[in-house]
């Protein structure tokens, strides 16, 4: 910033004084007049002097002041600033460089910035600074800084080519892309993750693009179990494949697909490539990948499911005819207290084994029981 103060002008005025001691020329004779208009000319050349004095101290101020402010931009930017000469040797660094270094920054000029470097790619920050010494394009490459307390950094480093003190420089931004690195890894180990899922997926899956309708995925068990190639699928509209002309036979019926969120078939046939027929269920999704919308179609072979709900159907069929053949005996039954007979529909007395055997599949053997043998035959009993 600058300091507000006059500059000594003394040494100039000394030196002006002498310079006119040397010089043996007499001045002219000059009358009262002409002595008068040449003071006033001095005394307006000096104010115009004065004038100037104090335009310069203010442009000065404020060159130092805006010299100030860029100096503050350039050290508390938000990324480091570089200036590397042609071995890589640090000439220049601001404070937020010195902080992705983690060393004070006096302590870092004519340090190789390669030292810094994880050692494994350090050759790659050698041939990048030999590709921005040799071209005025920006070059850019990622590396990994190894800091004195033993962390490392992920860092971006965009170079471009310089003079500086008459020599040939690089001038470097170095971007902290720490975290940056670590999204990009969560979205790879997301991404296997899901082709993992998607290869091993025991559904057929299809993946349209939701403008055109065009097939861009297809999923290894889809292909195994209708027996098409990868070939037959991709690239092709869903309604030009044939083994999906119930589901989407054209241009038109896709548009269903493509306004809904969500659409679901529970029973639609498909044709394999023998000829053979598969009962599939049908969903597909709309949601967006990098920006760009798809269609995702899950396509499951319901034919082993159809076949047990069918043998479920045949036995519950069975179940309810061999019940139908069932004759139950239910509610109050009128029955004689003295001779056991009961009162029929019709309001006729019948014997209890012919009213319980025409109303059921129960039947009857007739026999005596101990009591009633003694009873009826005592002389029976007697003998024994």
């Amino acid at each position: 910033m600058g300091t507000g103060k006059k500059p000594d002008i003394a040494p100039l005025r000394r030196r002006a004084e002498d310079r006119l001691k040397e010089k043996k020329t007499p001045g002219p004779t000059l009358d009262e007049p002409d002595l008068k208009k040449l003071v006033h000319e001095l005394q307006v050349h000096q104010i115009e002097l004065e004038m100037q004095n104090e335009e310069l101290n203010r442009a000065r101020e404020e060159v130092e002041e805006v010299l100030a402010k860029y100096t503050d931009l350039y050290d508390f930017a938000p990324v480091g600033y570089l200036t590397l000469d042609e071995k890589g040797l640090i000439l220049e660094l601001n404070l937020t460089a010195a902080q992705l270094l983690g060393i004070e920054r006096t302590f870092l000029v004519n340090k190789p910035f390669s030292s810094f470097i994880q050692r494994d790619l350090q050759d790659r920050f050698y041939l990048h600074l030999q590709a921005v010494l040799k071209s005025p394009a920006k070059q850019t490459c990622e590396l990994v800084l190894k800091k004195k307390d033993g962390t490392s950094l992920d860092i971006q480093l965009e170079s471009i080519v310089m003079k500086a003190a008459g020599r040939t420089a690089a001038r470097a931004v170095l971007t902290d892309i720490t975290e940056h690195k670590r999204a990009e890894d969560k979205v790879k180990a997301s991404e296997i993750r899901y082709r993992r899922l998607f290869e091993s997926a025991k559904t057929g899956i299809l993946i349209l693009d939701a403008d055109t309708g065009t097939v861009v995925e297809v999923n290894p068990y889809l292909v195994e179990r209708l027996g098409f190639s990868y070939e037959q699928f991709l690239g092709k509209k869903i309604w030009e494949l044939g083994l999906f002309k119930d589901i989407v036979p054209n241009q038109n019926n896709f548009g269903e697909l493509q306004q809904k969120q969500y659409v679901r078939y529970e029973d639609l046939p498909l044709e394999t490539a023998d000829g053979r027929r598969v009962d599939v269920e049908f969903v597909s999704n709309v949601y967006e990948v990098d920006h760009q919308k798809v269609i995702q179609c899950n396509i499951r072979d319901i034919t082993d499911r159809k076949l047990a709900e069918e043998e479920r159907e045949k036995l519950i069929l069975k179940l309810r005819e061999a019940l139908s053949q069932v004759k139950l005996l239910s509610g109050l039954l009128p029955i004689c207290a003295s001779c056991k007979k009961i009162r029929n529909d019709k309001g006729y007395w019948e014997q209890i084994e012919l009213y319980i055997r025409d109303r059921s599949e129960a039947d009857f053997s007739h026999s005596i029981c101990p009591e009633c043998a003694e009873r009826l035959y005592p002389e029976y009993f007697k003998k024994k």
